[in-house]
């Protein structure tokens, strides 16, 4: 069924418009490390010339407060490094903490919508850190998702679409962001999924504040051993930006539902 999978990427995992049962939940453990020729002209995601490298192991997990309403947190831990060549700095610690709530706004059939608001708020980030641990402010997303249940031939599939605007409270410009996914089952306990995230900066940045745009392609396997467990392999590529220096990446993670 559509609604047991979470899009989950590197290690971020974001919602379809799915809900949980009351009283069941869903967590993810991922296992992510991405790679990016980062140039210094461009300050995304680090300052400076050299090789980016992110080590992340990030949680997420979803809990049905009511059939119609669901719970959720994202939280992860990063080792991030800058190889300059002639020296290698690295920051660990706790990345940005994501909430958020989503209600079922219409269900028809294999049609579902949902409404979500996200907050964004910094843990470890010090604007004395290079590379930095996300961001130093805190973020507000209102957004609607829509998927729907269908088959390709004898496979059952699903697809989700999602599309929100991000209000970053401090000097980083507002985003965009508009997130799909495409899931095939091409046998019993598979599931193959092509997802697209992708940012919009709006350009409305404070004077020395960010603004950029991206968009990542994630490919991934997810192989349910029991109801209550799977596993997801998968690869990521940044394949389009605006002030961001694009990279490629690898994730396996580790589902369990109750």
């Amino acid at each position: 069924m559509a609604g047991s999978f979470i899009a989950c990427g590197g290690t971020n995992a974001v919602a379809g418009p799915w809900l949980q049962p009351e009283g069941h939940s869903l967590w993810i453990n991922t296992f992510g490390v991405s790679q990016t020729t980062n140039y210094a002209g461009i300050q995304n995601p680090a300052y400076g010339d050299g090789t980016f490298r992110r080590f992340g192991v990030g949680t997420y997990g979803e809990y049905g407060l009511t059939d119609r309403i669901t719970l959720s947190a994202a939280a992860d831990a990063q080792l991030r490094q800058l190889d300059t060549g002639s020296a290698l700095l690295s920051t660990g610690g706790v990345g940005d903490i994501e909430t958020a709530a989503r209600a079922a706004v219409w269900q028809s059939g294999a049609w579902t919508v949902a409404t979500q608001g996200v907050v964004k708020v910094p843990t470890g980030y010090s604007p004395n850190d290079n590379p930095a641990l996300g961001n130093g402010q805190v973020d507000l997303e209102p957004r609607m998702l829509v998927g729907r249940g269908f088959t390709i031939g004898a496979w059952p599939a699903f697809a989700d679409i999602g599309a929100g605007y991000r209000f970053r409270l401090g000097m980083p410009s507002d985003q965009a962001r508009i997130d799909g996914t495409l899931g095939i089952h091409p046998a019993k306990d598979w599931l193959l999924m092509l997802q697209s995230y992708n940012i919009v900066g709006i350009r409305n940045q404070e004077p020395g504040g960010t603004d950029f745009d991206l968009s990542t392609l994630t490919v991934s396997v997810v192989h349910s051993f029991s109801a209550a467990w799977a596993v997801q392999l998968g690869g990521s590529s940044e394949i389009a930006s605006r002030n961001f220096n694009r990279g490629n990446g690898g994730f396996v993670a580790v589902w369990w539902r109750f």
